[in-house]
């Protein structure tokens, strides 16, 4: 469904449009990672959700990295981090 709708959005709409319909659901990166994960489901699909992202995280070189800090893992891409939910690690 996301996938879809950003392929409706013209160039710069999806983040508000998603913020407009979606924002109370998730975040714009939880959303970025799903679709990435969505893309390539036949590659990851055997993976439990943290694996897939590590996964994938790998192939696209060194803008993504999984990193424990503090205790917490944490996925560091371009100049942000977000915190693995606790259902995702493994």
């Amino acid at each position: 469904m996301l996938i879809e709708l950003k392929a409706q959005c013209e160039h710069g709409e999806f983040i508000e449009t998603f913020e407009r319909d979606f924002k109370d659901e998730f975040t714009i990166r939880t959303a970025q990672r799903y679709m990435k994960l969505a893309q390539n489901t036949t590659r990851v699909s055997h993976l439990t959700l943290n694996e897939a992202l590590k996964q994938l995280a790998a192939e696209e070189g060194p803008r993504m990295v999984s990193q424990r800090v503090g205790g917490e893992e944490l996925v560091i891409g371009q100049g942000s981090a977000w915190r693995l939910p606790q259902a995702c690690r493994g």
